[in-house]
């Protein structure tokens, strides 16, 4: 109350009016009533205390009670009243101990001892460890530093004689403690944000004032302060010129001035030649002014933030995307223009998702970044791979109802670099498929997605950025279904894998029909890309079109054929084109009838027949030399 009163006599130009404390003091010195012991002074730097004696319990004064009640507090006595009321009205929490249940009349601040436990004021036993501040009697823990206090010290109705805490408490320690215990207190919520450790004595006297007066107890002599490293005023330079350049609007130096006094803040005095840097002294109880901009910032509201026009910076330079973002934006047109929705998914996953891949032990992927500290229990680990996200997410909708998954991810992945502390996080492409290409018709059947959708995806991405060379070889992956899953390359450097998912891995994901996954280094794309298209004349001669039919091995691949075919044919050869595969009767076991078409055309003139039966003729020699091919009558 006290500071939002401050800010009002600010704003209003008008005079602020504190509480005027006077403390009539009885009886014995406090010394000798009590011992007070700080042992971690990092974490405690100031601890004040007083005693009241011969306490009559009387109940709250209404006008307080009414006070308590207007911000959500239920009254519970006329002494811990009074300290809630203290505590809102000066910012500084405090803690009333009833003085008789501190054992030994000894107090010491210290931290818990693992294994120790505290019955709290709201009736919860809690379990304590050793960062925890705790303030403990001879033998054990009375309350939780600047959290909250045990209910075997608590001040009841047959209460007679008390002692006032008010201290000071590292804000760090409150906050990692209240954290832990899971446990926020308006006294924490204070500590936690950083407090005046120059104010418990006020607030104290204010206290053991009020007490004095509504419970007609005495005020034992004397205070115990203990307060090693006095926390003084600090000063911090602002530059007028500087303040209007931030702020936008021209403001006078003798108004800043002004602005900064009413505020309690002491400008000092500077000479002439001097006043393009005013020196300002900060009082302790303003934490938050640390540095000019701070100042600046006082200037600018107190000014009335109103009265600053806005006005949209003028640049000098224009903004645009760099040749990585533009590649990356072109993508990501290229995969929505084919029907594929973006997700957003969290880079953290579980280790058991290696599991239910059907990961090797020894696998690079399941090197992973683990978490200090996991948001739940199922993110624990920076994802080494797209493919577990992709495939919670497919199951989320097909749990859903959605008959056409097409989804799609552009993110980082994460792993460790030996010898450094930053992970290198390469960006990935994953993509998704699952479900129908066509819904059923009258004159139509419904057509299941398959390989070729997602391999006719990444045709059209190589395409749209100009690649060459791009290469796709039979793929061994335990996530991958044997026979239907692709490796593929760019020139020697391999860009990524394709392919369905493994029935096993299907299950794992509670997956009832076939997924389809693409995951794609973007980094390889990028380097990869042309920067430019290139245009060629149009060749005026006519084509040669030839058809061939080859029976090979099982296992032969079409990428294989294709090199051969491309390396034979030469410049020559302008379009190589598979347009059947067949297995069957008509074909030995274990092999199979791959036909495709030769498009020949020589930009210089006509190609004969010899020319081209000369080209034909080496092809097929080269694939009988190569791949045992046979050609089919």
């Amino acid at each position: 109350v006290i500071g939002i009163a401050r800010e009002v006599a600010a704003f209003s130009n008008s005079s602020l009016k504190i509480p005027e404390v006077i403390l009539e003091e009885k009886g014995p010195k406090i010394d000798d009533i009590v011992e007070v012991i700080v042992e971690d002074k990092k974490l405690c730097p100031r601890y004040s205390t007083k005693i009241v004696d011969d306490i009559k319990m009387k109940k709250t004064p209404l006008w307080m009670q009414v006070l308590l009640k207007s911000i959500g507090i239920r009254p519970i006595n006329c002494v811990a009243d009074i300290s809630n009321f203290v505590m809102w009205e000066t910012g500084q929490p405090l803690h009333i101990f009833d003085f008789e249940k501190i054992g030994g009349k000894k107090v010491v601040i210290r931290k818990a001892k693992e294994g120790e436990k505290i019955l709290n004021l709201d009736g919860n036993l809690r379990n304590l460890d050793s960062s925890m501040l705790v303030i403990a009697d001879k033998e054990y823990p009375i309350a939780i530093a600047g959290v909250m206090g045990g209910l075997e010290s608590e001040v009841t109705y047959s209460t007679k004689r008390v002692l006032i805490e008010s201290a000071n408490f590292n804000q760090a320690n409150i906050m990692r403690t209240s954290k832990k215990l899971r446990l926020r207190t308006e006294a924490s919520n204070r500590f936690e944000k950083g407090l005046d450790p120059n104010s418990t004595i006020f607030a104290l006297n204010r206290c053991a004032q009020l007490i004095n007066n509504y419970t007609e107890g005495n005020i034992i002599k004397g205070v115990i302060d203990i307060y090693p490293d006095p926390v003084s005023k600090w000063s911090v330079k602002l530059r007028p010129e500087r303040a209007n350049k931030i702020i936008g609007i021209d403001i006078k130096q003798e108004r800043m001035e002004e602005i900064l006094n009413s505020l309690e803040l002491k400008v000092k005095k500077l000479k002439e030649v001097n006043r393009k840097v005013i020196e300002v002294q900060i009082p302790t109880f303003r934490t938050d002014l640390r540095s000019e901009v701070d100042l600046i910032e006082e200037v600018a509201r107190m000014h009335n933030f109103d009265n600053i026009q806005a006005i949209l910076p003028v640049h000098s330079q224009k903004g645009g995307l760099n040749r990585e973002q533009n590649i990356v934006r072109n993508l990501k047109n290229v995969i929505i223009s084919k029907g594929f929705y973006e997700v957003w998914n969290f880079s953290f996953d579980h280790p058991k998702s290696f599991d239910l891949l059907r990961l090797d032990e020894k696998d690079q992927l399941r090197n992973a970044i683990e978490l200090q500290n996991p948001i739940t229990k199922e993110h624990t680990i920076m994802r080494t791979t797209l493919i577990p996200s992709l495939l919670n997410t497919v199951r989320i909708n097909l749990f859903r109802g959605e008959t056409s998954i097409y989804i799609f991810e552009l993110a980082k992945k994460f792993s460790p670099k030996e010898g450094q502390f930053l992970p290198d996080e390469p960006l990935y492409l994953g993509v998704a498929a699952c479900g129908l290409i066509k819904q059923s018709h009258w004159l139509e059947k419904a057509e299941e997605v398959d390989f070729y959708l997602i391999k006719g995806l990444l045709e059209k991405i190589y395409e749209s950025l100009y690649i060459k060379d791009l290469k796709f070889l039979p793929l061994t992956h335990p996530s991958f279904h044997p026979g239907k899953s692709a490796k593929i390359l760019i020139g020697n450097k391999e860009l990524g894998i394709l392919g369905q998912i493994h029935p096993e891995v299907q299950n794992n994901f509670h997956l009832d029909k076939p997924v389809y996954i693409m995951e794609l280094d973007c980094n390889i794309l990028i380097e990869e890309s042309q920067k430019c298209m290139y245009f060629q004349e149009i060749i005026k001669h006519p084509k040669s079109v030839i058809d061939l039919a080859i029976i090979v091995d099982e296992q032969v691949s079409w990428s294989q054929i294709s090199d051969i075919v491309k390396e034979e044919g030469g410049k020559k050869l302008e379009e190589l084109r598979l347009f059947d595969i067949y297995r069957g009767e008509q074909i030995e076991k274990g092999k199979k009838s791959m036909a495709f078409n030769l498009s020949f055309r020589d930009p210089k003139g006509s190609l004969t027949d010899r020319e081209v039966n000369i080209i034909t003729n080496r092809i097929i020699k080269a694939l009988k030399e190569k791949i045992s091919a046979k050609l089919r009558e």
